[in-house]
Parts: C-alpha cells; structure tokens; sequence
C-alpha cells in the first residue's frame, strides 16, 4: 500500500484568500485569561486602566491565537504542522481567471499555497488527494458553497462533525468540512449537518488544535493506548536515549497505564515462536500461521528503523516533520477511525526532560477526571439496564489471556505487520525485494473471514457449537447458557429482555432437553432467574456466552456470535443467518 504523506487545508479562490482582505478589516482575536496572564505585570497593570491598549498589547506576534482575522497569518502558523494550501475555483466569483492567477502567484512566491485545481466538484477533489498523495482523514476543506460541500456530507462523515442519531451510520470518514459564511446558516445532507463560521482562521485552529492530534483507518487489535517511537529519518541521539533508558521509559508508561512500543532486533527462542502463534491463531482463526519460522528469520535482517517504516505505512500516517512519540487514543465512532496523539522530539535539545515532561502531561488511561458527578442514590436497576457492562465481563482466565497478548506490544506489532507481508508476498520475492534495497509492498489490511457456526445435535440431549471455517474450533460452556444460545440462535428477530417470561416454555423446554440435572424443581428455578428482569441470571449468562467464544477469538471476530444490544432495544445474536447451520441427526 502507499503511504499518504500529506496534509492539506482546500481554500476557494476568493478574494479575501488571495489577497487576505479581512487583515484590512475588523480584527478576530480570541483573548483568554492565559493570554492575559502570560503579560508582564505593567503590561497587565495598563491593560486594566486602559482596556482598549491592553486588548493590542495582547496581540502579541508569539501568541498563536494572533491570526487578527487574517488567513495569511493562520496558514503560515498550520505550516508549522505540516499542513499544505490547495485553492481551487468558486462558482459565484467576481474575480476573472487572469486575476485568480495573480493571487494564485503571489500565495505560492509567499510559500502559502502549493496550486489551483481545476475544478469545485467532488471528482476533482478526490482527483487531487490521489495525485498529490494527500492524506484524506488529515487534511480540511473550508467552502463558502453549500454546492461544494453537500456531495461529501451524502457520501462521507466530516471528521469533524457528525450530527446524527444513529451510532454507527454506514458511510466512510473524509477529511473536516468548514461551512464559511458571514450570517448563520447551516448545510444539511442525509443525516450530516455543518455549522457556518465567519472567521475561518479560528474555526482552523479548532480543528487542528496543537496540531497535535491525527487519524488513521488502520486497525490492530489492542493498539489502544500503546506509545510508540516513530521517525521519518533517523535520530541517533534519541534512538541512542531510548536503547540506554527503555526499562525507565517503560516503567513511565506503565504509571499512566499505557505501554511503550520501540523497534529493536528480536532474540529468536521458543517462547517467542509460540508467541507469535498464539497471537495469529487468536486474532486471525483463519489464517495458518506456516509463515512464522521465515519471518522470524527474515526479522533479523532489516534494522529497526524499517520495522518503524512498515508500520506507518500500515497506518497510513502523514509525514512527520520530526520524531515523536505517538500514542494510540483508541477508535472513534465505532472502529472505523483510530485518533493518535503525538509529541514532537527535538535531538539538539535535552531529550529526557522531553521524555519527563511527556509522562508528567500524560493522561492516563482510563483516566475518569471528566466525571463531573455522580448520584447518592440509584434507583433500582432492571437487568437490561445493567446488560451493557455486566453481560460483557470476562472470565479471569480469559482476561489474563488477553493482557498477555496484549502486553507484548512490540511482539505484536511486528506479528501483524508479518502478516501482512507473507499474504502479499512469498519467502524467495522477500528476500531478493530487501536485497535489492526496494521497499516491501504490504497489504493495507487483512480481515479476517468470519465463519460459520455449525449447532450440530450428537445425541438427543446434547449438542456442539462448531466454528467450522476456524479449524472446527468447539465452543464449550455450561447447559444453561448453552440452553438460552440455542434459544437465541431460534429467534433472530431478537427478543427484549423484559419479554423473557413470554418464552418460558420454550427455554424450559431446551434446557430440561440439555440439562443433566435430574431435580425438575431446581431446572425450572433456574429458568425463572433468567427470566427475571431484576434478577441479574441473564447477564451472567451472557457474560459465559461472551466469554466461551472470546477464549477463542478476538473480539473483532466473537461480537458476531454471542447476544448483544442496547439498553431498552431487543437483543440478538447478529450472525448472518446465511452462515448458521442446525444439524439435527436425532
């Protein structure tokens, strides 16, 4: 796949852009209280006297907030962070194309503009981020035309905003729209609107923020929170810190419950062979892990700096201006997006107080300071209401199972990146591809195919659970969870918890049929827990059902198998009814 490496913001050819005209006109400025702070004490002291002398003192030209309304001035500080202007032509202008060309000049001889597409419709954008390598979820388009931005708010999410009811709505993530207009209106398609802004500069740095947060489409499992060393060229000073600090440096992370990835050569043992098994076989049931030998072998042949290379190509993350420490801040709406946050390193300054100030500014994971209160008292909860956290709890074993993986994020990386160059190329193209000094050509993603499931009856009062298409893997658990699977496999509609009582026969009808238990009484007491809507049966059954198939794949996979849904919705088994099969031989 082909690294995306550049960030761009898409400006119309206006006047105000190509001649910075509203510097001319009122002055945007933000002032904060830190602003204000930030003064010397006779600058704060006049600035009480004489408020309208302390708003231009304020207006200090090291102050990023300073832009003063003019885009000139935002676009030199985005510079900064890696951004790149393209114009492109408005359909209501006043300007002829001569003029839009002078303008057009006099950005790109002040380095504030890279070119002029040759159209405003979507084809010609998306045109453009494939030819100028443009990296998509990265990258703005402020328009003033609703025409320009409706065709990408029917086809795509804006990163930056989505304003709809459904959580997951079916359609991909493009680079953050801004609605420019002087009054407030606001553009609307499907189920995504944009608010308008009247001073770009501002709505910019909004988005960008520090310029310190960017996206991928890349997905790995347990990504979230890992901090990891990346670099476009290689730092000796820093890379020489890291190797001589790294247990430091891991124990830092550790604190703030993150863990910290740094490429380095593998010693090639047993544990480590069986490591890399387990991981494919876990995440990737479909796949034979016959490859691992070679590449462990392969692995010690490229430096370190290449492992780094291949990973962000995977992730597909814009260029990096200078080393930095990224951090993995988990998936946004949904698993479609994965937000990173990262810090810039400087070789020439002094690397550990980089590295303290780092961690001493970290959030920590799970870090719960945005709680702003909670009640004294709760009201009683039914069982649906507690559903969504209790029926996902996993057995100890299989949690211990899962930071184990988990833990080895360096061991794990390096497995999916295997991956993806073993599905893409064999051993002898490898090997004669990294002599040559070429780049390896790797698959942008593997996804795993998701199985069928086989309910097979081997006697008349017992079934198996069979994931066929993973080796004939066997789900195991107890007859009572097995009893009500069985009875959600039967009702693909769904069926709200609250409504249980109304099949009481039916789940006591498979139960006593599984059940090797011979009181009756105790069979139907069972049964009237789990129909209990106060009565939390259900979800510890749920939670064995979640747990029986999550011992055996990732999660990614599992979800499609056991019973979920949302608080007061029904709840189901979202298999693909296509991929279930019910052998009944007795």
């Amino acid at each position: 796949m082909k690294r995306h490496l550049r960030k761009a913001i898409f400006l119309p050819a206006n006047i105000k852009v190509l001649a910075d005209s509203e510097f001319v006109g009122p002055k945007f400025i933000e002032v904060t209280r830190g602003d204000f702070y930030d003064l010397p004490l006779w600058k704060r002291l006049l600035a009480l006297i004489f408020p309208k002398i302390g708003r231009e003192l304020i207006l200090d030209p090291s102050n990023e907030r300073n832009f003063q309304g003019s885009i000139w001035k935002a676009i030199a500080n985005f510079k900064r962070f890696g951004y790149e202007v393209i114009l492109y032509p408005e359909n209501n202008t006043s300007l002829n194309p001569e003029e839009v060309e002078i303008g057009l000049q006099q950005l790109i001889n002040k380095n504030l503009a890279v070119e002029l597409i040759s159209g405003n419709k979507m084809e010609y954008f998306l045109k453009v981020i494939t030819e100028l390598n443009i990296n998509f979820h990265n990258s703005i388009l402020v328009s003033r035309e609703p025409d320009v931005i409706e065709p990408f708010l029917e086809n795509y999410k804006p990163l930056n905003r989505y304003n709809g009811h459904t959580n997951y709505p079916d359609k991909p993530f493009c680079f953050s729209v801004v609605f420019w207009s002087s009054i407030e209106a606001v553009v609307e398609k499907s189920d995504t609107s944009i608010s308008s802004t009247n001073c770009v500069p501002y709505k910019l740095a909004e988005i960008i923020g520090a310029g310190n947060h960017i996206y991928s489409s890349g997905r790995f499992p347990f990504m979230t929170d890992k901090i990891i060393y990346i670099e476009d060229t290689h730092d000796v000073s820093i890379n020489n810190f890291i190797t001589e600090n790294i247990k430091w440096i891991q124990l830092q992370a550790k604190e703030k419950g993150c863990s910290f990835v740094y490429f380095s050569k593998l010693a090639v043992d047993a544990q480590l062979t069986d490591f890399f098994a387990e991981y494919i076989d876990y995440h990737y049931p479909d796949n034979h892990a016959d490859f691992i030998s070679d590449f462990l072998t392969f692995q010690q042949q490229l430096p370190p700096s290449k492992w780094t290379e291949l990973l962000l190509d995977l992730l597909d993350l814009p260029a990096f201006n200078t080393p930095a420490l990224l951090r993995n801040r988990g998936s946004i709406f949904g698993e479609q997006l994965n937000e990173y946050s990262f810090l810039a390193l400087d070789g020439k300054k002094n690397i550990k107080s980089q590295f303290e100030n780092y961690f001493k500014n970290l959030q920590a994971a799970n870090d719960t300071s945005n709680l702003y209160f909670s009640l004294a008292e709760n009201p009683k909860r039914t069982a649906d209401d507690k559903f969504t956290s209790e029926a996902s709890q996993l057995m100890e074993d299989i949690i211990q199972k899962i930071e184990y993986l988990k833990a080895n994020g360096m061991h794990s990386l390096l497995a999916e990146i295997a991956l993806r160059i073993y599905s893409n190329h064999d051993q002898m193209t490898i090997d004669n591809t990294t002599k040559s000094g070429q780049k390896l050509e790797i698959r942008a993603d593997v996804s795993p195919v998701i199985s069928r499931l086989r309910v097979e009856w081997v006697s008349k009062y017992d079934f198996q659970i069979l994931l066929p298409d993973y080796g004939n893997m066997i789900v195991d658990m107890p007859s009572l969870p097995k009893a009500l699977y069985y009875f959600f496999l039967k009702h693909p509609e769904g069926v709200m918890l609250n409504s249980l009582a109304d099949y009481k026969g039916e789940l006591l009808h498979i139960y006593q049929k599984i059940s090797n238990k011979g009181d009756k009484e105790e069979i139907i007491k069972n049964i009237d827990r789990l129909i209990d809507p106060l009565d939390n049966s259900i979800n510890v059954n749920c939670s064995r059902i979640k747990s029986a198939f999550v011992k055996l794949i990732d999660d990614r996979l599992a979800k499609h198998y056991y019973i979920t849904g949302w608080r007061g919705e029904v709840k189901r088994i979202t298999l693909n009814p296509e991929l279930l099969e019910i052998i009944n031989l007795f």
